[in-house]
């Protein structure tokens, strides 16, 4: 897949930066003062405004709960891979624009299963192409197509008022919270009973969260071009329910038994799309998303580069 700007530069740019980090900030505030030079429009959290006061009149920013969909032509991240998962639940019930990625962590798994091995630093060479399209016509961008996961909840009996539907990049993760027992769940695949998963939780993955908190639970590493979506156990008190790769195309459910002793919580993408509290006859309806995250490989970064996985973490 490839990006085409239609002879149109790109105007307004939405930066999603990693809270509390000084590195980030500094490459922040450099990108805001070089967007201006471009004249494109900056748009940035509200927390992160107060924190570039020298750059506080070339900033916009937006309202919590604002709908952004639409509003932007590019989607900058800057920190780690959650920066990325972050950014992409301000966009739940719609399209993200096409996002480029730039980490401040080396790390060899987000060279091949995270969003990229491009430093923060070197992120004017990187947008150049991108962002100036007509001084560049011979320069093809290449689109990588994350899969998200569309996650409906399903309630016993209907709380007014909730949100219901939730669109996650990573993972969802159904566990047994702050309580002491057993976590007791119903998994289901295409409407057949698959397993009654015991222990502290279960875990529905994207390839692209096989890399996270899946992989600690011993779950596999998928590449993020394989469309399927992970379910992997977190400590089973069965040695029978190992972690199963299945086609993206499936309908998974995972239903709270009415008789569980524990309240289990649900997180998605390590909260930052928020959590739930589920209750016995509560189920997650879990199916691909139709609204993907669109990355922009850079030319710098080989398509395909398995030479991490040749040597050990």
């Amino acid at each position: 897949t490839w990006l085409d700007w239609q002879g149109q530069r790109p105007r307004s740019v939405l930066v999603v930066a990693k809270p509390l980090s000084e590195q980030v900030l500094s490459v922040l505030n450099q990108l805001v003062s070089w967007l201006d030079s471009l004249q494109i429009k900056a748009v940035v959290e509200p927390h992160v405004v107060s924190r570039l006061a020298d750059y506080e009149h070339l900033l916009l920013t937006f309202s919590q709960g604002e709908v952004l969909s639409g509003k932007f032509d590019l989607l900058i991240c800057l920190g780690d891979d959650g920066t990325p998962a972050r950014a992409a639940s301000l966009f739940q019930y719609s399209a993200i624009p096409p996002t480029v990625v730039f980490d401040d962590c080396q790390s060899r798994q987000a060279q091949i299963f995270g969003f990229t091995s491009v430093p923060m630093e070197e992120y004017m060479q990187h947008l150049f192409p991108v962002l100036l399209p007509d001084r560049h016509p011979d320069h093809r961008l290449e689109l990588s197509l994350r899969q998200r996961l569309q996650v409906t909840l399903q309630r016993e009996v209907p709380v007014h008022g909730e949100h219901t539907s939730f669109h996650v990049l990573n993972e969802v993760f159904v566990h047994r919270g702050a309580s002491g027992s057993l976590c007791k769940l119903e998994v289901l695949v295409e409407g057949e009973m698959v397993t009654l998963a015991q222990g502290d939780g279960v875990l529905i993955a994207t390839p692209t969260g096989s890399a996270a908190r899946s992989l600690s639970s011993g779950g596999s590493m998928i590449h993020p071009h394989v469309p399927s979506i992970l379910i992997t156990p977190v400590c089973p008190h069965s040695l029978s329910f190992r972690p199963i790769v299945l086609p993206q195309s499936v309908e998974v459910l995972v239903r709270v038994p009415a008789s569980t002793r524990c309240q289990p919580t649900v997180g998605f993408d390590a909260e930052h799309g928020g959590t739930v509290q589920l209750n016995p006859g509560d189920a997650l309806q879990i199916t691909g998303s139709r609204y993907p995250m669109p990355l922009i490989r850079s030319v710098h970064v080989p398509p395909v580069d398995i030479s991490p996985v040749k040597r050990p973490f």
